[in-house]
């Protein structure tokens, strides 16, 4: 947990994610661990806050917003370069072949899982 803890401390996490307990309790954990949280509701949302600039280190994206795919969202994280988990209850298959090598969580999904995911994936940031 203090490992997570310094990977996120002071680090900005986008949450894109439409199902309320989710997010609620994703922000919550995430700013006990320090770091500083945005949740955006749906695809439009999302790339309006990142229009506008706003630095992001991390992003957990829903697959599909009430019925919308977040592929925009997806590929604007992609070309900027931010660290980003994808997290869909779709398995592997469903998924746009594009997005298979960005790290996964099925969904539910639990902290462990998260924790396991951004730990490893800001380790690898850091190594380049």
């Amino acid at each position: 947990m203090a490992e997570l803890a310094h990977c996120l401390m002071d680090r900005t996490v986008l949450i894109v994610e439409d199902d309320a307990l989710i997010a609620i309790g994703l922000t919550s954990y995430l700013e006990s661990l320090g770091s500083k949280v945005r949740w955006e509701t749906n695809v439009a949302s999302a790339l309006s806050y990142m229009a506008k600039g706003n630095a992001i280190d991390i992003a957990i994206v829903d697959l599909n917003l009430d019925g919308i795919m977040s592929d925009p969202v997806l590929d604007s994280l992609i070309a900027e370069g931010v660290f980003t988990i994808v997290c869909t209850g779709y398995e592997e298959g469903s998924i746009e072949e594009r997005f298979r090598s960005l790290p996964r969580s099925e969904k539910p999904f639990t902290r462990a899982k998260i924790r396991q995911l951004i730990t490893s994936g800001v380790r690898r940031q850091v190594a380049h």
